[in-house]
């Protein structure tokens, strides 16, 4: 069976996971209640056959497990009652007496009013904004009108189509689902599935192969994925510890996994958050060919796969549909009569919107070779080019590459974005905007355009002289009962404040930024998931790479400490979607500053963040520091919870600091605690230590949460962490930061 139908009511899920489907369910649910009362006089009056007991059995485990994480607490109750005396009557397929017939009917009769009582209580808080006229569906004092009982479908009802080859377990899901405003159409066949698709496509599929998963349906599911644009959203039930499912899920397009029995809510919240995600932008393309059929050929591809395209045949029209339609990418044939390749694209290259812009030649010249240029964007072969292909080109190579080089230019155009909102920042301060000439020798307003470095994951550095200033002296001293050192910072003056503002935006504008990766060791030995942590280095103007360390923490002081966490974050997706192109099972886990946490447009500039279109639900993992956190806690957990909507997984970093860290698990719920770095170090020394440690772990365990160690230096160490329980361990004792992923970890 996929759903738990064994979870309290109440207990099992935060608020957060009924509250956008609640409205849905309370219209449904009154139907369903009478539905039950109607049927039950029916099997009593033919005799309580097993047949029917086992029929009416299925539609109350199908509202057990829509009530199960609701407020609706004392109906569940009454609910599981019910259902457990008909469980256990169909299974063992005995006839209730006549005293086991009444109390099922009195339990039926008090679930109907408990369900009007609560439904009065409670849809104050779930329904949504009515207009003037009252809340749809509800009329005075809150009873219900003659829309609500008749229809009970207020509400939009979302496709959703279920793969079960159990066609039992497909009877129970279907009801479940459409009790919370699904519309359910449930498959048992591949084929008949991929029809359906092709004639009236889902919003999402969900797939169920918790009761065993056959290789070839895997193999077939991968075919469904790409029929429809954007991509079909899949979810996978799958078995618990099933690792070899997970994988074959991975490979057929799973966008994520449950392991079975998965509660409901939790279930059907992910669900609404495929649906309510907003679709990713067609990528705009332009092309130029003097053959126009084959012109219009190539255009459809690319316009089936949902692309925008425009197309034209005159080469000196191209520059001026550029300038209207701001294509992502050009694919044009360079062998054109009015101007050749070389030449439009030096016309294009003299526009500074138009420097960093892809261009594939698609050339019949039998001497052309296909594939990537030498060095994309410099002249190769006398012609400045990023990709060439061979006429005729496939279908799926020439969408495949324009797929991949107009994600590349948009992640290119959120980092030059991230520039100019540094430079305002300065610009605020009072500060010019200073060259390598000195003072305003670069034009103001002038876009910077940093190269893709994606294969390497870094950025080249230039060495330009910047005047090194020394931070401010920060002086420690114990606080009044507390475990924590508190800093006792000096405060900037002005001149310090705009100083290092300067230095810390000429380190950008100069790329002087770069990433390193730390792998992130599971200690379960199946998992197949690589998981490295991304960390900010700095390369001085003689070329020294530091650390972050004071260059952060002045960042947070000056305010700009939220622009670098966007420019990592840029940075590290983009990184991310090209190592997910050959290695599906990776996430990054990027580090929050407390100027993000407290930033409130940081969830929006995320959300519409161009690196997350292309990478795996739960593959980008934000860390914020248990610090921050405390200090700010209505914004962390305001972020938090719209993260968790996002599909992006949240760690509590430095987790133990306090005394009561352990106090934030049951609100925060985050997935992930990494905890403090000084409570890994001397444990074979310390019995106090390690029992703090455990006590850590097993509060984290407790409340589902998966556990990290990191600042591991030796074998020691490893081994006790290793025996504590702890999930994943990460440190320089396994693999020091590099800047190349796939380091081998040596567990």
């Amino acid at each position: 069976m996929a759903i738990d139908d064994h979870t309290p009511a109440g207990d099992s899920e935060p608020a957060n996971a009924w509250a956008p489907i609640a409205f849905g369910v309370l219209q449904r649910l009154p139907q369903a209640v009478q539905e039950l009362n109607d049927r039950w006089h029916i099997v009593r009056k033919r005799g309580c056959r097993t047949q029917d007991l086992q029929e009416l059995r299925r539609l109350t485990h199908a509202l057990v497990g829509t009530l199960t994480g609701t407020p609706l607490t004392r109906s569940f109750n009454v609910l599981r009652r019910v259902d457990d005396r008909l469980r256990f009557f169909a299974n063992t397929q005995t006839q209730p007496l006549n005293t086991d017939q009444e109390t099922l009917g009195s339990l039926i009769a008090s679930l109907r009013t408990s369900v009007s009582q609560e439904i009065l209580t409670h849809v104050a808080v779930t329904a949504p904004a009515a207009p003037a006229g009252g809340a749809p569906g509800v009329g005075p004092e809150g009873a219900p009108n003659s829309d609500s009982d008749r229809g009970l479908n207020i509400l939009p009802q979302p496709l959703l189509y279920v793969f079960d080859k159990n066609p039992s377990d497909g009877r129970v899901l279907a009801p479940q689902l459409a009790l919370h405003g699904f519309t359910v159409e449930v498959f048992t066949a591949t084929e008949a599935l991929r029809q359906a698709i092709a004639a009236r496509p889902p919003q999402v599929l969900l797939v169920d192969m918790s009761d065993g998963c056959d290789p070839a349906d895997f193999a077939s599911l991968a075919t469904l994925k790409p029929m429809v644009h954007p991509p079909l959203p899949m979810a996978f039930i799958l078995g618990r510890g099933d690792t070899q499912a997970r994988l074959h899920a991975l490979r057929a397009g799973c966008d994520t996994c449950f392991a079975a029995p998965v509660p409901l809510a939790p279930l059907v919240a992910r669900l609404r958050a495929f649906m309510d995600r907003e679709p990713t932008p067609a990528h705009r393309v332009l092309m130029l060919d003097p053959d126009r059929s084959l012109l219009e050929r190539h255009a459809g591809f690319l316009r089936k796969a949902g692309c925008e395209v425009r197309t034209t045949t005159d080469a000196l029209a191209l520059l001026d549909m550029a300038f209207g339609f701001q294509p992502e990418v050009i694919v044009l044939d360079p062998h054109m009569p009015e101007a050749d390749g070389a030449e439009l694209r030096w016309l294009l290259q003299q526009e500074e919107s138009f420097l960093h812009l892809p261009l594939v030649f698609l050339s019949a010249d039998p001497g052309s070779q296909e594939g990537p240029a030498p060095t994309a964007g410099a002249p190769a072969n006398g012609i400045g080019v990023t990709d060439i292909l061979a006429k005729p080109v496939t279908e799926a190579r020439l969408v495949d590459l324009v797929r991949t080089r107009a994600q590349q230019f948009r992640c290119l155009a959120s980092k030059a974005q991230l520039v100019q909102a540094l430079r305002e920042e300065r610009a605020a301060a009072g500060l010019v905007d200073p060259g390598p000439g000195g003072a305003d020798a670069t034009p103001r307003g002038r876009p910077l355009h940093t190269p893709p470095e994606l294969e390497r994951g870094v950025a080249e550095a230039a060495e330009l002289e910047t005047p090194v200033v020394e931070a401010p002296v920060i002086e420690v001293a114990p606080a009044e009962n507390s475990e924590v050192e508190t800093p006792v910072v000096r405060p900037l003056t002005e001149a310090e404040r705009q100083e290092w503002i300067q230095r810390i935006s000429r380190a950008v504008a100069d790329q002087r930024l770069f990433l390193v990766y730390q792998p992130i060791a599971s200690v379960e030995a199946a998992d197949p998931t690589e998981r490295y942590e991304v960390l900010l280095r700095i390369r001085d103007p003689d070329g020294t790479v530091i650390l972050p360390g004071a260059f952060i923490d002045m960042a947070e002081r000056v305010g700009v400490a939220h622009l670098l966490d966007r420019w990592v974050i840029s940075h590290g997706l983009e990184v991310l979607a090209v190592r997910q192109q050959t290695h599906p099972a990776t996430a990054f886990f990027l580090k929050l500053s407390a100027g993000s946490i407290q930033n409130a447009d940081f969830v929006d500039w995320l959300a519409k963040n161009p690196g997350r279109a292309n990478l795996r639900l739960g593959t980008c993992v934000l860390e914020l520091d248990e610090a921050d956190v405390m200090s700010h806690p209505a914004e962390a957990s305001a972020l938090i919870e719209h993260l968790r909507t996002l599909g992006i997984p949240v760690v509590l970093e430095h987790f133990g600091a306090h005394s009561n860290a352990v106090a934030l698990l049951p609100d925060l719920k985050p997935d992930y605690v990494k905890v403090h770095h000084d409570l890994t170090q001397h444990l074979h020394s310390s019995s106090q230590q390690r029992e703090r440690l455990q006590h850590l772990l097993q509060q984290a365990h407790h409340h589902k949460i998966r556990t990290m160690a990191a600042y591991i230096e030796d074998a020691n160490g490893l081994a006790l962490l290793w025996q504590s329980g702890v999930d994943f361990i990460q440190g320089n004792f396994l693999n020091p930061p590099g800047d190349h992923l796939g380091q081998q970890l040596n567990i």
